[in-house]
């Protein structure tokens, strides 16, 4: 049994147990489960209910744990808990992704790193309205986020010394994928395009940065136009069709006259 909890969050195996994911839902049990895993230790009761129910009554409190705990066990199995005198912990032998991505990490492996990220820690699991969980849901996804950039910046680097572009590109695709907002990470991208001489492929992100730029989805706007400008020209020369969105050039004469 396989549980995912970076990107699409959910239960995955051979023979997973019927509608899994709907089982466990993408709230308080999976982001219990997920606790259990990142805390790597036995947590009590009283703990859980504190932190995810820290506004109502004890009692009540405990028997949402006790539900909630009911549903991870349906969603993984009646093994991937072990409890003793009231403190929980997931099994080891349950795997994660998490789990992966944290012993690449001491490993110092960037290739397992970034083969491992599949996406923002707990992405699909919505504001709670309880500021201990958010906070902590926010930090390390921070934290996640800022070790696969790391790692697949230097695994593209890597990649590129040896000669290997096609698969730097990968690995830089991949990085602009989960981090789009990143106009340095396009740049990257499109330079290493540009090495491997790929015009179609220079055009095909610079139609996806331009959609980026043109809604205003990118960090420093301006800088992204700077990106785009340079690589579509390059396109251009090269012969490859650059569809123009919402980016035009008399869009850019009316800023200058506001």
């Amino acid at each position: 049994m396989m549980v995912r909890l970076l990107g699409n969050a959910m239960v995955v195996g051979e023979s997973p147990p019927a509608s899994a994911r709907a089982s466990i839902g993408v709230g308080k049990p999976l982001v219990l489960l997920a606790r259990l895993v990142v805390e790597g230790r036995p947590i009590s009761r009283e703990a859980i209910g504190e932190f995810l129910w820290p506004n109502i009554p004890t009692l009540k409190s405990q028997a949402s744990v006790r539900q909630a705990l009911y549903l991870i066990r349906r969603a993984v199995g009646d093994q991937a808990l072990e409890e003793q005198h009231g403190r929980v912990a997931v099994s080891p032998l349950v795997e994660t992704d998490w789990r992966r991505v944290q012993a690449a990490t001491q490993r110092r492996d960037d290739a397992a790193i970034v083969e491992g990220y599949g996406g923002a820690f707990l992405e699909t699991v919505p504001v709670l309205d309880v500021q201990e969980v958010d906070q902590w849901i926010a930090f390390e996804r921070a934290r996640l986020q800022h070790l696969f950039a790391r790692a697949a910046l230097r695994e593209v680097e890597r990649l590129r010394q040896a000669g290997a572009l096609r698969a730097a590109v990968d690995t830089a695709q991949k990085l602009r994928q989960l981090h789009p907002d990143e106009p340095a990470h396009w740049a990257l991208l499109l330079g290493l395009l540009r090495e491997l001489d790929d015009v179609d492929g220079v055009a095909a992100e610079c139609l996806a940065l331009a959609y980026r730029v043109s809604i205003g989805a990118l960090n420093g706007t301006g800088r992204g136009r700077e990106i785009l400008a340079e690589y579509r020209a390059m396109a251009e020369r090269g012969g490859a069709p650059v569809p123009v969105l919402a980016l035009r050039d008399d869009e850019d004469d009316e800023d200058d006259e506001d």
